[in-house]
């Protein structure tokens, strides 16, 4: 059961959810825009008929490069986050399923390339800024 203060919080949530979600959309579109001719970098496209909430900003990193990028940007007090591990290699589906690496390589090689960067609603611009030429300045360098 959910207590009456976390259903009035929901409420006030989804009362304002569509101006979060322009929010998001709007420093998604900033950050494109920052990011953009990165060689090194890819940025995730939306797919035509659909609209991204960004709940996430996540770019893919190329030629096993993300952890030293993850490592530069933490130097610079620039946090990242690695959320995607592929579930087919998590203990349960090994045990259950038999699955082992190389099932999904394509899966596999992507979860190794993705990184999430610093992204909520209320962002900056010149935070943007910042965490996109800190991402130049890496790939200037290697």
């Amino acid at each position: 059961r959910m207590p009456s203060i976390l259903a009035a919080l929901g409420k006030s949530q989804l009362e304002k959810i569509n101006k979060l979600i322009e929010m998001r959309r709007k420093n998604a579109a900033y950050y494109n825009e920052k990011l953009a001719g990165i060689e090194g970098i890819k940025i995730q496209k939306e797919q035509a008929g659909s609209k991204n909430v960004y709940q996430l900003y996540t770019i893919e990193v190329k030629d096993e490069k993300r952890d030293k990028l993850q490592k530069y940007l933490k130097g610079k007090g620039i946090m990242t986050k690695v959320y995607f591990a592929p579930v087919h290699l998590k203990t349960v589906y090994r045990q259950k399923f038999g699955c082992k690496e190389g099932m999904l390589p394509f899966t596999e090689k992507l979860s190794c390339q993705v990184l999430s960067l610093p992204f909520y609603p209320g962002m900056l611009k010149k935070e943007i800024s910042i965490v996109a030429d800190s991402i130049k300045s890496f790939f200037r360098k290697v």
